[in-house]
């Protein structure tokens, strides 16, 4: 029988082409055929990088154009990427690496979002009510800023592209958070440089409230509701805008406002083009769904301008065991991409009456994932109102404590990468300083797992006010209300 070294290149190459990253890179250790192979031939790198991007993040860019580079190159991104799985699957990972830090000054700067796999920032300024690009590793601001509003309300799910990554802003100038206006922007970068460049301004009805911003390539949108109107009248409707020509979709629900209390929180999510609303409230997790038919598509040019839309409540599933004695707080629906199958994670803060006046606190995450219906075609689904996607819950992984309150902070410190798999959060369990906990989702078990993150003693947890995740290539970076940034490696 011929040993795998004695094997011609082309078989080597094709067994090698079936193996996970992590095995390509043991392979290239065994042997000197192996060895020789994986220093000249480069598809044997940009094959097993692919596969790996197609299920995690990798340590590039989404969209990286792995032909571009030479094998070094290759071999590196390979080598970044499985050290960061290791570390991450530690209890307590560690920081492996300096820590950037440097300051971006006292007109605090929140993150609206992170270019996934670079170091690319965008940054927004309350004070002058514009967003500014920073490249991190080089310290610097990297394009002109451009206005867009003083307030950010919400932010959709961003969209990763070619050199380019954009986002649903919801803003307002009041404030009474009114008189909302919906913008895309975007952080385009390349050889030519980095520009930021606002790609649709829409401007909405002055007395309606708005909120839950989603978005794919092509549609835009916002929940709404006429908070004029008695609670018994009033539905949640949705606004939905074609990216490419601004064509505009008014769906009116029959979701009761009074069924869609302000006290809990919702989001929105897009999967295969059909919208999920996610909501909780209580212990009760809620899923409702408007089909890709009824939104402005690029591939929907017959879309209807106002349609009327019944949408069915699915409810979440089994409930996970809770405190008898307690009370449930909705912290908040987080939203992203549906690539990696994870588009939504919900947080609630779990009161627990221990005894007369002592109470224990938890903070519950539940991540939500896209899965494809085998029974029907998509047409079949379509003919029968069913998405081809269902979003469901999986069992929630609990935490001790409260989130981290921070006056100065726009949103609440609890951040959902673009990926979806990781939730990073700053935690208060009555200590003497905060706790900044990652929590993984492991997609293949569908079972999430707690991780903590010790900071060195020149980062204050405490003065933290907003919070950054590149799951690509294991950064997470904090901002701190003495104007201060630190980018911290796990990789």
């Amino acid at each position: 029988m011929a040993r795998l070294d004695q094997l011609p290149t082309d078989i080597l190459l094709y067994i090698i082409s079936l193996c996970e990253l992590v095995d390509v890179a043991t392979f290239a250790t065994v042997c000197r055929a192996l060895r020789e192979i994986s220093s000249t031939h480069r598809s044997l790198w940009i094959g097993a990088l692919e596969n790996a991007r197609r299920v995690d993040p990798i340590a590039c860019t989404f969209n990286e154009d792995l032909t571009a580079h030479d094998i070094p190159t290759l071999k590196t991104i390979a080598l970044h990427t499985l050290r960061l799985r290791r570390n991450w699957a530690r209890r307590e990972p560690r920081i492996i690496g300096p820590i950037k830090a440097f300051t971006l000054g006292l007109q605090l700067l929140d993150v609206i979002f992170q270019v996934p796999g670079s170091e690319l920032y965008l940054f927004h300024s309350r004070t002058r009510g514009t967003v500014e690009a920073w490249d991190i590793g080089s310290a610097r601001q990297v394009a002109p800023p451009v206005y867009v509003a003083k307030k950010i309300l919400d932010v959709s799910p961003g969209q990763d592209l070619p050199g380019k990554f954009s986002m649903g802003l919801l803003t307002s100038e009041t404030p009474e958070n009114d008189n909302n206006k919906l913008i895309i922007v975007c952080l385009e970068y390349g050889k030519n440089g980095v520009s930021i460049k606002l790609a649709i301004q829409h401007t909405f009805e002055a007395e309606m409230y708005h909120w839950a911003v989603f978005m794919s390539p092509e549609v835009v949108g916002v929940l709404r509701c006429n908070p004029g109107i008695m609670l018994e009248d009033e539905t949640i409707d949705i606004i939905a805008l074609n990216i490419s020509t601004g064509r505009r979709a008014y769906i009116k629900t029959d979701i009761a406002r009074d069924d869609f209390p302000f006290e809990g929180q919702s989001g929105t999510t897009m999967v295969d083009g059909c919208l999920s609303i996610v909501t909780e409230f209580g212990d009760d997790s809620t899923v409702y769904t408007c089909l890709k038919k009824h939104l402005p598509h690029d591939g929907n040019p017959n879309c209807p301008e106002r349609v009327t839309l019944k949408c069915p409540p699915l409810r979440g599933g089994k409930t996970p065991p809770r405190p008898d004695e307690g009370t449930f707080v909705p912290e908040g629906v987080l939203s992203a991409d549906s690539f990696y199958g994870v588009p939504a994670v919900s947080l609630q803060l779990i009161n627990e009456e221990l005894d007369r006046g002592v109470t224990r606190q938890s903070i519950e995450i539940i991540f939500w994932t896209s899965v494809k219906r085998d029974t029907q075609t998509e047409d079949e689904m379509t003919a029968a109102g069913r998405p081809c996607f269902r979003v469901e819950p999986h069992d929630p992984v609990a935490i001790p404590g409260c989130l981290q309150d921070s006056s100065d902070s726009s949103w609440q410190l609890m951040l959902l990468p673009h990926s979806g798999r990781k939730v990073l959060l700053v935690i208060n369990n009555n200590e003497n300083q905060p706790i900044l906990y990652l929590v993984n989702f492991d997609h293949d078990t569908n079972t999430p797992s707690l991780h903590v993150i010790n900071l060195p003693s020149f980062i204050d947890l405490s003065l933290v006010h907003g919070l950054s995740l590149d799951d690509h290539r294991g950064v997470i970076t904090l901002l701190d209300t003495r104007g201060s940034l630190f980018a911290i490696p796990f990789a």
